[in-house]
């Protein structure tokens, strides 16, 4: 037994998920219990207004962009 052995705290077990590093994959995602309502998801998506997003967007970029500029003089 060396002195390092004397004094060492047991550590909990890594994950293996962490342990393997952080481009391995994890563990499988579970499946949904429900079955997927494909009509209600494309009725989600067209009663988006992505244009409208886009200029929210837009502007909130703008606007980002000026207090950067602000912030650096």
């Amino acid at each position: 037994m060396t002195k390092q052995d004397k004094g060492a705290v047991p550590r909990p077990a890594v994950p293996a998920s962490r342990a393997a590093g952080p481009g391995a994959p994890g563990p499988a995602a579970p499946l949904p219990s429900a079955p997927l309502n494909i009509e209600a998801a494309l009725d989600q998506l067209t009663e988006l207004d992505l244009p409208e997003q886009i200029e929210q967007l837009e502007a909130i970029h703008a606007e980002l962009g000026r207090r950067l500029s602000r912030a650096r003089v």
